[in-house]
């Protein structure tokens, strides 16, 4: 079974545009959302709950935090905030039907850090 996932740089926490958000993962149908500028813990909190799927939150060392949502269940969370780095890596391990693996692990890190290269 193939894993659906949605990258979405949401633009400043999404602000006052949740409910267009909203609809566009829904249009989509991901089973995870990686949004990139989830500034608003609050905002992801709210989309999660209207999308009813799971929440995952990493604080950045900027205000550019990053959240996963999930449709299937969120076993594990690991934030790597790294002095390094301006944002953060957020590594969660999911479990989803019709695969034979307990967890598999999903991670996101911003390529746009010019302290990498």
């Amino acid at each position: 079974m193939a894993l659906h996932i949605l990258s979405y740089n949401i633009l400043a926490g999404g602000q006052d545009r949740l409910p267009l958000i909203a609809h566009v993962i829904q249009r989509y149908q991901p089973d995870a959302v990686a949004l990139l500028e989830a500034n608003s813990q609050s905002n992801v909190e709210a989309l999660a709950q209207q999308l009813r799927m799971e929440v995952a939150f990493g604080k950045a060392n900027s205000a550019f935090n990053i959240a996963w949502l999930s449709r299937f269940p969120i076993l594990r969370t690991e934030n790597h905030r790294l002095p390094i780095l301006e944002k953060t890596l957020l590594e969660i391990d999911l479990h989803w039907e019709g695969t034979d693996s307990v967890s598999s692990q999903i991670k996101m890190l911003p390529t746009s850090d010019s302290s990498l290269t």
